[in-house]
């Protein structure tokens, strides 16, 4: 039996580029730049920034650890793992970034599952955080050196992830719907974790055993899994749009 087991919330100082103030006035935006998307973004307001000046800000940390794995999760962020430490191999897991800095694309997929519902963009939202991984696949064969090259490649990763995570916990907050719900979006909010975790726990020793280059190859064939799942889901047409309020 596991001893040592431990959790706690703490407040932890993170460097930090804050977004800008809303637009105060509606913007009837018909086209947008971000991954080339359209359609209105009113009534949501436009945030159009984000600051240039990192400043460290107080998040809160709920940190989850035991003899093997340290955890930190900021809820604020709907509930991201921000850090996942291995204490065997002394190494972390999964990737640790100390900056937090959003992305203004992130917000596209909120506006069009509010306009639209959320079925209707799933299928557009997990292509969008599963196939960019052919970009790895591509850094793996070709090895770039060429900074813009690399930095526009991780770029456009972190681009469809910020798109597509949207599905992910707008479905979680689909199945965690009734009477307990928060109780059943804190299970979700585990088996997240445990999605990342349990892959990441094994990704050395497939790496070692597959090869470098192969190894991503793994990883476009590990998503498969996920499309075929997607096709047996239930969603409710309407659910995650915006109603419209009648106002006399």
């Amino acid at each position: 039996m596991q001893k040592n087991i431990k959790a706690w919330e703490e407040k932890v100082i993170i460097p930090t580029y804050e977004v800008g103030e809303p637009e105060k006035y509606p913007l009837f935006l018909e086209k947008r730049v971000y991954q080339g998307s359209s359609g209105r973004v009113y009534p949501f307001p436009v945030i159009e920034q984000v600051k240039n000046v990192r400043k460290d800000k107080e998040w809160i940390g709920l940190f989850l650890e035991n003899d093997y794995l340290k955890i930190m999760i900021l809820p604020e962020l709907g509930g991201r793992v921000q850090m996942a430490f291995d204490k065997i191999r002394n190494r972390h897991f999964v990737y640790y970034n100390r900056v937090i800095k959003p992305a203004l694309v992130g917000l596209a997929g909120g506006f069009l599952a509010a306009r639209d519902g959320l079925k209707k963009w799933i299928w557009w939202m997990a292509i969008a955080i599963n196939l960019p991984d052919l970009v790895y696949v591509y850094f793996a064969y070709a090895l770039p050196d060429n900074l813009l090259v690399v930095t526009g490649g991780v770029a456009i990763e972190q681009l469809g992830y910020g798109f597509g995570f949207t599905g992910y916990m707008l479905y979680m907050i689909f199945i965690s719907a009734g009477k307990y719900k928060t109780s059943h979006f804190a299970i979700t909010t585990m088996f997240m974790a445990f999605g990342m975790m349990i892959p990441g726990m094994l990704s050395g020793y497939l790496q070692e055993m597959l090869g470098y280059q192969h190894f991503f190859i793994w990883v476009i064939i590990a998503t498969i899994p996920s499309f075929i799942v997607l096709k047996f889901l239930y969603i409710d047409p309407e659910f995650g749009r915006k109603k419209a309020e009648n106002k006399i």
